[in-house]
């Protein structure tokens, strides 16, 4: 497969585009015009009959089950270590759709290093909910979004059919053998169709996103052998991946296996009433917690109501403050700093200290650089880091791209403490551990309270994982006396609760 970069895109895209404009009196107004009409017209004349082959997913009696595999898959923000060669996963989805009942079914295994997270949707006239097997909660939903789901090719072409006025045709090229017609939806998601010409199917999909921590990339999707089923024209193979600067790239292949009805295994009613409402589930949004005195804790600086939250952790020292951790984008790293400035305006934030690599919690990571903030790391980490901090974000420049600063480390090798006459932390290394190889953790001695990442959480998932129960022995081993308990993720465990989860077997 010849994968395009982003130059490419940004070069497809400008060519699009230049019938638009009037370039300077070089082409006339009325010939722009007349060239971006046609170029329309002849994209959205393939398109409906690029539709018309795939069929109608939305029709009243589709009634089909499928399984979307990927036996050896490899999930780049979730990898055992910051840089390749990363772990292989299985990966697998079932579909079930039966629109004539009005029922749509989806299970999903998603295995990450140390967890392994399944749950599954279903949608019909007395329930619509995904529920969560790792948590054993729901939240109400409105589809399993089969036609609309990222790996299948449907819903690019639903997007593009929808707005007409976007799409472009560019032209016809060869590609691995094959004729294939160029087009270009020029959206707020633009990406870019090959169609084969004889078989007018989707035969690749690119996207240009931008990813925070990581910049600006292409993400690919190949499909391949497509197969009839109900009417519809699915592909027996996909190839799925992206491509970034900073970060290389990665595919993954994943095969789609027809079902019969029933080798779908739908957890039964009595099951899923042991599932709790997340509704129910005691959430803040977006708090300031003060834990002891100059420790403080942000709850649910993501402010959701489904799914995981996220808590930033901040220390006062006497000329400075230390943030634990930047999740999921750099929006949510200017909140936390708004937070942090208003509880302690008079003082400066010196130090982020990122807990370790995935996506999830470095998400944010590119606002403290262009703060001028020292990142407190381990040495696996560095490479990655230096990278991020250089990453191009060209067509949406964040702090660090207006205003580049150099990346400023502190790495952390087995422990080391940051202290002065009111306060002592010491940040320690605890990996490996299953989740990840290198994992910082902060205790502070004086008030007994542990700062932990992806091990517990308390209030969120079960305490019998792989990764809690890790953490127990750790914290015995290491002779931590822990009074309070507090994670990137889930509630304050104190009292009873963290006495019955330390004297636990």
């Amino acid at each position: 497969m010849k994968n395009l970069n982003t130059k490419s895109t940004i070069s497809i895209l400008l060519i699009a585009l230049i019938p638009l404009v009037h370039c300077f009196g070089q082409i006339r107004l009325n010939d722009a015009n007349e060239n971006w009409l046609q170029a329309n017209k002849l994209g959205l004349e393939i398109l409906k009959t690029c539709k018309k082959n795939h069929g109608d997913i939305d029709k009243n009696d589709l009634k089909i089950a499928l399984s979307i595999i990927c036996k050896e898959g490899k999930n780049r923000g979730q990898s055992y270590e910051a840089l390749p060669p990363y772990q292989h996963f299985y990966i697998k989805r079932d579909f079930f759709i039966d629109r004539k009942n009005n029922f749509e079914f989806l299970n999903q295994k998603n295995p990450f290093p140390g967890f392994v997270f399944e749950d599954f949707s279903i949608v019909d006239k007395n329930e619509k909910r995904y529920y969560n097997k790792f948590s054993k909660s729901f939240f109400e939903i409105n589809s399993v979004g089969f036609e609309n789901y990222r790996h299948f090719p449907f819903r690019f072409l639903k997007l593009a059919l929808e707005n007409p006025g976007k799409v472009f045709y560019v032209k016809e090229l060869n590609h691995n053998g094959e004729k294939l017609h160029e087009i270009l939806f020029a959206g707020n998601n633009s990406f870019k169709l090959l169609i084969s010409s004889e078989e007018n199917l989707i035969r690749q999909v690119e996207t240009f996103v931008t990813n925070q921590p990581y910049g600006d990339g292409t993400a690919i999707l190949e499909f391949r052998n497509y197969q009839k089923v109900e009417g519809l024209s699915i592909p027996s193979t996909i190839i799925s991946g992206s491509s970034y600067e900073s970060w290389g790239e990665l595919f993954n292949v994943y095969e789609v296996e027809i079902l019969s009805e029933k080798e779908v295994k739908i957890p039964s009613e009595k099951s899923r009433k042991s599932y709790r409402d997340v509704k129910s589930k005691y959430r803040r949004m977006a708090e300031v917690v003060k834990l002891a005195e100059k420790v403080f804790l942000i709850e649910n600086i993501s402010e959701n109501t489904k799914g995981d939250d996220y808590n930033v952790l901040f220390i006062e020292f006497q000329d400075y403050i230390l943030v634990g951790e930047a999740p999921i984008s750099n929006d949510i790293s200017k909140k936390a700093m708004r937070l942090i400035q208003q509880t302690i305006p008079d003082k400066p934030i010196r130090y982020l200290l990122q807990s370790h690599h995935h996506q999830d919690h470095i998400g944010g990571i590119r606002e403290y650089i262009a703060k001028d903030i020292t990142i407190i790391t381990t040495p696996g980490n560095r490479q990655l880091f230096e990278k991020i901090a250089k990453a191009n974000f060209k067509w949406n420049p964040d702090s660090q791209a207006k205003d580049p600063k150099d990346l400023s480390l502190k790495i952390i090798e087995n422990r080391y403490t940051f202290s002065d006459a009111d306060i002592e932390v010491q940040i320690m290394d605890i990996g490996p551990i299953p989740h990840a190889k290198e994992m910082l953790m902060a205790y502070i001695p004086q008030y007994g309270i542990l700062w932990q990442v992806d091990m517990v959480s308390f209030k969120e998932w079960g305490l019998n994982i792989g990764p809690s129960r890790i953490l127990k022995e750790r914290i015995k081993s290491l002779g931590l006396k822990v009074k309070l308990m507090a994670g990137v993720h889930g509630q304050v465990m104190q009292g009873q609760a963290l006495k019955k989860y330390l004297s636990k077997k």
